[in-house]
């Protein structure tokens, strides 16, 4: 998930032509609380009808409808905002849907935050959408009491991320996890455990984000000593090797799989010289594009085996699939480090949390 590596002083907004949530371009902005809360719209769900539907008892209704109203179904609608005046539909839902507003999302985080004595000034508020702003990304990033060096001279960040839909087009997810500033990596790993994704149906209650991000904290302590373990793992390039052309592979297909191996090995990225070569990825010809920042020239550990994992996952296209790759990468370690020096502890670690 593209994130700002420092707190800004004005809201600003950009559509980037590289990145998309299920096909729609991406608008980020950030800053802090009060500047980005303006920016989020508010929606209404209307019946599903080709005209104005005209008043009528409930039990007409249901026995005769209203000629080009559907019963199943409601449309929901942007209301206007400031930077456009219209009513725009974004969506169609069934009757059955909840309606969770992005603001009523943001201000549960906010008031989270609040509560835990985090002066909401130190915290950086970033905010993604899709092109008309049915879907929203929402990342609180921790002030610098939170962020800590695990051993590599790049520092991290805890941040608490929500990401809601009113079209129904994926589930509402409040997940914590680190931040790595130097290459805008985000990294859901532990903290994840806390992640929930809550489907939109009339039974849908709000996570309390207060307890989230409390419990969040607590096990972020505990996880930096996993991290620190981490850079203090080793990992053969023979144990890279299998993990690269097995469970990598298996998850996340070829070119991903060669393009760690590469980030692993030389500290840059890259692309397939000949696609149609048979060769295991660590196998594969590659052209190099471009260095890896924060990246090591040879990764030795676990940790800058999961950092190029990070970097993978954070160079999608697609922002619902940035944030699935980082889901996936604490199961993909878990398989690499499995037979490491000093796994058995790292994991009673990782549990422990």
């Amino acid at each position: 998930m593209r994130l700002p590596t420092t707190a800004e002083t004005t809201v600003n907004s950009q559509t980037t032509i590289r990145r998309r949530w299920f096909g729609e371009l991406v608008h980020f902005y950030s800053g802090g609380a009060d500047q980005v809360a303006p920016k989020l719209p508010g929606f209404e769900r209307r019946p599903f009808t080709l005209g104005e539907v005209p008043q009528a008892k409930e039990e007409l209704r249901v026995a005769a409808l209203p000629r080009g109203e559907n019963r199943f179904w409601d449309v929901i609608v942007r209301v206007p905002t400031s930077e456009d005046e219209r009513e725009t539909p974004v969506g169609v839902v069934s009757k059955a849907y909840k309606l969770v507003q992005h603001r009523e999302l943001f201000e549960k985080a906010r008031e989270a935050v609040k509560n835990a004595d985090i002066n909401l000034a130190e915290v950086t508020v970033t905010v993604a959408t899709s092109a008309y702003e049915s879907r929203m990304a929402l990342s609180f990033i921790l002030p610098d009491r939170f962020v800590f060096d695990p051993g590599d001279n790049q520092k991290v960040a805890l941040q608490l991320v929500c990401m809601n839909s009113v079209d129904g087009s994926f589930r509402l997810t409040v997940m914590m996890g680190w931040y790595r500033f130097v290459c805008t990596n985000g990294l859901m790993v532990g903290t994840s455990r806390l992640g929930q994704r809550l489907i939109h149906n009339e039974s849908l209650r709000l996570p309390d984000l207060a307890k989230v991000l409390s419990e969040g904290i607590r096990l972020a302590e505990k996880e930096k000593g996993a991290y620190e373990q981490w850079i203090e793992t080793p990992v053969s390039n023979e144990e890279l090797t299998s993990w690269v052309d097995g469970p990598l592979r298996k998850k996340w297909g070829a070119l991903a799989a060669a393009r760690t191996y590469l980030i692993c090995r030389r500290g840059s990225d890259g692309k397939f010289v000949n696609p149609f070569e048979r060769a295991l990825p660590h196998q594969k010809q590659m052209k190099v594009t471009k260095p890896v920042p924060g990246a090591p020239q040879k990764a030795e550990n676990a940790y800058s085996v999961c950092q190029a994992l990070a970097w993978i996952a954070k160079e999608r296209r697609d922002l619902q699939e940035q944030v699935d790759g980082m889901r996936e990468i604490p199961d993909l370690m878990s398989k690499l480090i499995r037979s490491a020096p000093r796994t058995s502890q790292l994991q009673l670690r990782l549990k422990g949390a």
